[in-house]
């Protein structure tokens, strides 16, 4: 486990480790985890296959996790005889990790540009962005305007699937070593 998955774990919102084991909060979701744990290793003795995923249930009454259940191929460090799943867990209320200043180097915007790019990746509105800077609708709508034009975007779903890929770079990017 990762840090960011001993925090999930920690917070015993929808997950838990208990004997080792993975456990979900809604007892059905825990039998339907197992279930695709044990086809992941089956395809991973098989061959190479996509897996499956599923919503866990978070008893705060968040929005759930999003599980992805893979089989992990043998490689480096691992026991070529023991098939292997992993597991992905992504929260879809957490904020995007993206620093406003990688924005503002990658597309040439202000500090309060980026900011405002972030917050609209992260779902907010911008009413509300612009309630809590303290700002007017039109000087909000006017850095809009500026972050569409540095960005090469026309509409906010085109500015939030960019920054999100910003974001994500670092993970899913080609590596050239």
């Amino acid at each position: 486990m990762n840090r960011a998955a001993e925090a999930i774990c920690g917070q015993r919102d929808g997950f838990t480790v208990q004997r080792g084991l993975v456990t979900a909060a809604v007892h059905a979701e825990t039998r339907r985890l197992d279930r695709l744990v044990r086809a992941a290793g089956r395809t991973a003795e098989d061959g190479p296959a996509c897996g499956d995923a599923m919503l866990i249930t978070r008893p705060s009454g968040r929005r759930p996790y999003i599980v992805l259940v893979s089989p992990l191929q043998a490689g480096r460090g691992m026991d070529d005889r023991q098939p292997a799943g992993i597991m992905f867990v992504s929260d879809p209320d957490r904020m995007p990790e993206l620093p406003p200043m990688r924005l503002s180097r990658l597309y040439g915007l202000t500090p309060a540009e980026a900011r405002l790019a972030q917050q609209l990746a992260a779902g907010r509105e911008l009413r509300d962005i612009a309630a809590a800077s303290q700002r007017t609708m039109n000087t909000v709508r006017t850095q809009l305007k500026q972050v569409f034009h540095k960005t090469g975007t026309t509409r906010q779903a085109q500015l939030v699937r960019l920054v999100l890929e910003a974001e994500e770079m670092p993970r899913r990017a080609a590596r050239l070593e």
